[in-house]
């Protein structure tokens, strides 16, 4: 038996390093292999579809995915083991969830009443998962295993939660979760409501201006256009220029009102997303303005069911 540990978590916590070795003890005697890869640079998934279309099961970035596809089929079981920021998986691990996709063929099937894609090899390891707990919410836990549970589903590799508590190893067995009910459409609010600077637009495609996240962008614009906002009230910010999110962070509670545009790539927002998401700092307690600051999501989805979203 063949184990692979995934480690993108920077820090050397106990609970991490105790979580490797009930793994190591609960499979005694089996081939284990340990990649740290929480400080190298994994490229951001760009959408391209030249791993489905153009070369199959062969991602155009030159990193060290390709080494981590053959570590992951040869091995029986797979372990990762997750950095978490601001309430959810970190950029850099949802930029590794994010490449395992040409893992898979484009093409889909149906599967346990939901759409799949298809299996390109004819061997794949089960996943487990172990994330960082520390500095969690017991809601954000709960969101975080939430996702988990479905991209495990995705993949269709059924695999364990390896959680420590009281220093004692606990394995629950990922199934899948019940998609939540459909929530009743909101509103933005009125948007001639007093409010700070501009309406800040973030386009989140990871193709930039040549997806459809913009194209939506420009349908939304012209619906503020008809209620009377000027082309100086508003502005769109690409989330894939990531030299500007330092900045873009900085000035984020100089406006009250952003919306974020994105597709979803295998259950959530993209890797570029959360990477903005991790730079966001609440506003100052001294410097509270009258109108919060609001955020709004619009979220494509490639797949009809609940579920996916």
């Amino acid at each position: 038996m063949k184990l692979t540990i995934i480690d993108l978590h920077p820090a050397a916590l106990l609970e991490k390093e105790a979580a490797i070795d009930a793994y190591r003890e609960r499979y005694a005697g089996a081939e284990v292999e340990v990649l740290s890869l929480a400080d190298t640079p994994i490229k951001d998934c760009i959408g391209c579809w030249s791993c489905w279309v153009k070369t199959p099961g062969q991602c155009i970035h030159r990193d060290i995915m390709p080494t981590v596809y053959e570590k992951l089929l040869s091995s029986d079981r797979v372990l990762f083991l997750f950095p978490t920021a601001n309430g959810f998986l970190s950029g850099h691990a949802k930029a590794f969830i994010d490449r395992l996709i040409p893992l898979y063929h484009p093409s889909i099937q149906f599967h346990a009443g939901e759409m799949m894609h298809y299996y390109r090899y004819s061997h794949y390891p089960t996943f487990d998962m172990w994330w960082d707990h520390s500095d969690l919410t017991a809601a954000e836990d709960q969101a975080i295993e939430c996702y988990c549970i479905r991209m495990n589903h995705h993949f269709r590799q059924y695999g364990d939660t390896l959680r420590i508590i009281d220093g004692k190893a606990v394995l629950t067995l990922q199934q899948n979760g019940e998609a939540p009910a459909d929530q009743p459409w909101g509103s933005m609010g009125a948007l001639k409501e007093v409010r700070r600077g501009k309406i800040i637009l973030y386009n989140g495609s990871p193709r930039g201006k040549k997806g459809n996240s913009l194209i939506l962008l420009n349908e939304i614009i012209k619906g503020f256009e008809q209620l009377g906002l000027a082309s100086d009230d508003y502005e769109i910010r690409d989330l894939i220029d990531q030299r500007s999110h330092d900045a873009w962070a900085a000035d984020f509670h100089t406006h009250s009102h952003h919306l974020f545009l994105f597709p979803l790539y295998v259950h959530a927002m993209p890797s570029i997303v959360m990477k903005f998401f991790e730079k966001l700092q609440p506003m100052p307690a001294d410097s509270r303005h009258n109108s919060p600051t609001q955020m709004t999501f619009v979220v494509q989805s490639g797949f009809p069911e609940s579920h996916q979203s």
